[in-house]
């Protein structure tokens, strides 16, 4: 199944494509600086495995681009008498910790 890119520059506008091509160029000399550097192959490893699961988290969630998000608050809107706002209750039986401590 040939892959789609998760970013189409062609509909993309003239100032996003010449700001993509920038990104993609610091890119490249980044991994250029690794090549050159003291990079080990195990650090190389992890380079190219991170970019390969990136670029698979990008595809996987291209569809939602343009969905909004939610994203709530698990206190928000609790008043003090709820449930979910009270403190939690100390436990019966003995305590973990000595009372001298």
């Amino acid at each position: 199944m040939p892959s789609t890119p998760v970013v189409d520059l062609r509909r993309e506008g003239k100032r996003t494509r010449t700001r993509a091509q920038r990104l993609i160029e610091q890119i490249g000399a980044t991994l250029q600086a690794l090549e050159a550097g003291a990079a080990s192959i195990g650090d190389l490893k992890i380079v190219a495995r991170a970019l390969q699961e990136m670029r698979a988290g990008f595809e996987l969630f291209a569809p939602y681009r343009d969905t909004r998000k939610v994203a709530p608050s698990a206190r928000r809107g609790h008043k003090r008498t709820t449930p979910s706002f009270a403190p939690p209750r100390p436990s019966r039986g003995r305590s973990p910790t000595p009372a001298s401590w």
